[in-house]
């Protein structure tokens, strides 16, 4: 049976496990619309502001107690240039996992969490097969970082109602 929970904020049953995300990084929308379309590069999987910030995006995966699937956060990561230059050159390539890991910090302030997501270190594990690489929180204290370890239903039921419905 999918995953469906009633929704504490419009008391309607939400069904399915939806991947949550922006289209762009966080950085991104603090733009000026003119700004944007002249400083910044964006595709669906990459951007580039003013040729000195990189970002990528990923999934942040967390398991959901009791659920055959995991919840997604579609998100975006800052890193440095010389990161994200191993993210272009093994984006087209079949074995992207033998380019190992990328460092990096969230660009997606994600809605639930009582504390922003900007700036949590991550790191970022590229995967083969087109696939979206794989993001993992770093050392941090950050609520999100224990998350990744799992989820309630309950607890995931919030997160929808927040991102949902504000």
């Amino acid at each position: 049976m999918a995953f469906s929970f009633r929704c504490a904020s419009c008391d309607e049953v939400h069904y399915g496990m939806p991947a949550l995300g922006a289209p762009a990084p966080d950085a991104w929308y603090s733009l000026s619309e003119h700004e944007r379309a002249s400083r910044t590069e964006l595709s669906d999987e990459e951007c580039v502001i003013d040729e000195r910030r990189f970002f990528v995006r990923g999934l942040y995966v967390i398991p959901v107690t009791g659920e055959g699937e995991p919840f997604c956060w579609i998100v975006w990561v800052e890193c440095d240039r010389d990161a994200f230059r191993t993210w272009l050159d093994g984006y087209e390539t079949d074995d992207r996992e033998s380019l190992g890991s990328l460092s990096g910090r969230l660009n997606s302030d994600l809605p639930g969490y009582a504390a922003s997501t900007l700036g949590v270190p991550v790191t970022v594990w590229m995967q083969n097969g087109g696939q979206r690489p794989i993001v993992l929180a770093g050392d941090t204290d950050h609520p999100i970082a224990a998350e990744q370890n799992g989820i309630s239903a309950t607890r995931l039921a919030e997160i929808y109602a927040v991102a949902l419905h504000g």
